[in-house]
């Protein structure tokens, strides 16, 4: 048996409204067998549809995962990175071009260094109080990306701010090369 789109509607409709009066669905199905409807007609109109709303959100929320991944997977490498606990264990993991992090205190200043695939970041998370406001804006927060070659790991990156910038972009070297010119 095989309703019509109209009285299909309707009955759909009827059913929801029963719900929204808390008629079990139970009920609802032998009210539905009462009046003639086969079981599997039944369980068909019994059936909640899914709002047409939902469709663009799955397909808005897809999009807006496979743009996160870029944006997240440098969170959640690091999280599965070697932890070395001086500069010496760094660059060796480094040299190899595996992932690996550090965090240093430099002169009460702290540094986050972090290198997978021979691309190395440096972030300054946190600037010695006894900065000026002005060094602590310019710098804090700011992280900067260099590339190398597997065995040929810049050191400088690590052991100075300003040397061997050449390889390197982001906030941070931008940050760097002004303090260096304004002195």
């Amino acid at each position: 048996m095989e309703l019509n789109p109209e009285i299909e509607k309707k009955v759909r409709s009827w059913v929801a409204s029963k719900r929204k009066e808390g008629v079990s669905d139970d009920e609802i199905r032998q009210h539905l067998k009462d009046k003639g409807y086969p079981a599997k007609l039944t369980n068909s109109l019994m059936r909640k549809r899914s709002p047409l709303w939902i469709i663009p959100l799955v397909i808005i929320l897809a999009i807006g995962v496979y743009f996160l991944i870029p944006l997240i997977s440098p969170a959640i490498s690091g999280l599965f990175a070697k932890s070395c606990q001086d500069k010496d264990c760094f660059i060796a993991s480094a040299n190899s071009c595996d992932s690996v992090r550090l965090e240093q205190n430099e002169f009460g200043s702290l540094f986050a260094y972090y290198s997978k695939d021979c691309v190395f970041t440096k972030t300054a998370k946190k600037i010695n109080q006894s900065e000026t406001q002005e060094i602590k804006t310019l710098l804090e927060g700011k992280s900067m990306n260099c590339s190398y070659v597997a065995g040929d790991f810049n050191e400088d990156w690590i052991n100075t701010i300003s040397l061997g910038l050449e390889e390197c972009s982001g906030g941070l070297k931008d940050s760097i090369e002004k303090l260096v010119a304004s002195i």
